[in-house]
């Protein structure tokens, strides 16, 4: 709580004197080989997109490099959602250089720039939709899915 109080002051410094509500949705551990196993565990992997950019990645069946996402019914659908995430939310420690946070907001899982405790300046704080969709560093989960993390992630947005 004490984290989540501190985030909410330095935000409040720049903008006067509004309610700035943030969400922080639980989930997994991240980690580059977690997250690619979950996802490989489901007949899936991400591959890089057409672009050959560093944020542009497309979600791909394993060992059929040109067949995307195969809807198997809801469930299915649901357990990639979550592995998506969860290999976009690792992506932001390893594309972003952010940090993540779990002290004073676990078991929801917040990410930042490093030293950003020690960060006087302006703060930059990216809200997104709500779960199961939205979460850090995504826009939309269908996207991610369906076309690519260029459209879908928030990759491109975090300097």
């Amino acid at each position: 709580a004490t984290r989540n109080l501190l985030l909410a002051a330095r935000l409040g410094r720049g903008i006067g004197r509004r309610v700035v509500r943030l969400q922080l949705y639980r989930g997994m551990a991240t980690g580059g080989a977690p997250a690619d196993a979950a996802l490989a565990a489901l007949g899936y992997r991400f591959v890089p997109g057409p672009t050959n950019t560093p944020s542009d990645w497309v979600l791909r069946q394993t060992g059929i490099a040109t067949s995307g996402f195969e809807w198997r019914g809801q469930s299915d659908y649901d357990a990639v959602g979550l592995a998506v995430v969860e290999w976009i939310r690792s992506r932001l420690t390893i594309l972003c250089g952010l940090e993540e946070i779990r002290e004073g907001v676990d078991p929801a899982v917040a990410f930042a720039s490093p030293g950003w405790q020690e960060h006087t300046g302006p703060v930059l704080m990216l809200v997104c939709g709500s779960a199961p969709g939205g979460t850090a560093g995504v826009w939309g989960r269908s996207l991610c899915i369906n076309t690519s993390t260029q459209e879908g992630a928030m990759f491109d947005y975090i300097a």
